[in-house]
């Protein structure tokens, strides 16, 4: 069983019906589905393999459940990473969950550079290759920025 069966079972049974509401953003189990599938496909873009983890470092928002919902889908696992603890406490987290990674909001859009920036060394973020941050932007679910090396829209 996977978590995101739920979410296709209630695009199903009520496509029409709010999924989530925040910050006056209302959407569908449809819209959310939608997303959802969107952005997975963003995430399998990167080279993830079937139970690769992704760190997420974001407030609680609509969003966040469309992150935990597409990780699943793209095969991954989520680590939330925690938003109170500073910027070593989750570089160290980072480090032992080996998270190939990280995804961040725009409220620590900073702490996620920082974050990218210390861990362009380290195998188990990056696979050896420079981090990459996908920040959501506040407009879309779509990928806005990956830094480091590349940038994804």
């Amino acid at each position: 069983m996977n978590i995101t069966n739920g979410l296709r079972r209630a695009m199903q049974v009520k496509s029409r019906g709010t999924a989530t509401i925040f910050e006056g953003r209302r959407r569908t189990w449809q819209e959310i589905g939608d997303r959802v599938s969107r952005f997975a496909g963003a995430l399998r873009a990167h080279p993830l393999g079937r139970g690769d983890r992704i760190a997420v470092l974001m407030l609680n928002q609509d969003r966040y459940i469309e992150c935990y919902l597409a990780a699943s889908w793209a095969g991954a696992v989520i680590v939330p990473l925690n938003i109170r603890w500073s910027v070593q406490e989750n570089a160290d987290a980072l480090s032992d969950c080996g998270a190939k990674l990280l995804v961040v909001d725009n409220a620590f859009a900073k702490a996620g550079n920082t974050l990218a920036a210390n861990a362009s060394g380290s195998p188990s973020l990056t696979g050896g290759k420079a981090a990459r941050i996908l920040l959501s932007d506040s407009s879309s679910a779509q990928i806005a920025r990956s830094s480091c090396t590349g940038t994804t829209s």
